[in-house]
């Protein structure tokens, strides 16, 4: 696992942790450009496991869900429709 530390313009720091594809830099499932962060919407995995989205969000796609916390544009989706008490 290659992980890196990564300082953002207001001084919070992240440490990014990849596994896999020799330490290369995931992209943007939405555009392409790299990705800063994963999807942190809970979901059931393949054999019923509980686990994260983790979907690949550069900074433009990366919907605020908390402290340290990011929705895709599909989680954001559903969360807004489920608060409007649609789903």
């Amino acid at each position: 696992m290659v992980c890196k530390r990564i300082t953002h313009p207001d001084g919070s720091v992240a440490i990014l942790c990849t596994r896999g594809a020799g330490g290369r830099r995931q992209r943007c499932g939405r555009c392409g450009d790299p990705a800063d962060y994963l999807c942190d919407a809970e979901v059931v995995k393949p054999g019923g496991t509980q686990g994260t989205c983790d979907a690949p969000l550069c900074r433009a796609h990366a919907y605020p869900a908390g402290p340290d916390q990011h929705r895709c544009w599909l989680h954001e989706r559903e969360y807004q429709q489920a608060a409007q008490g649609g789903g």
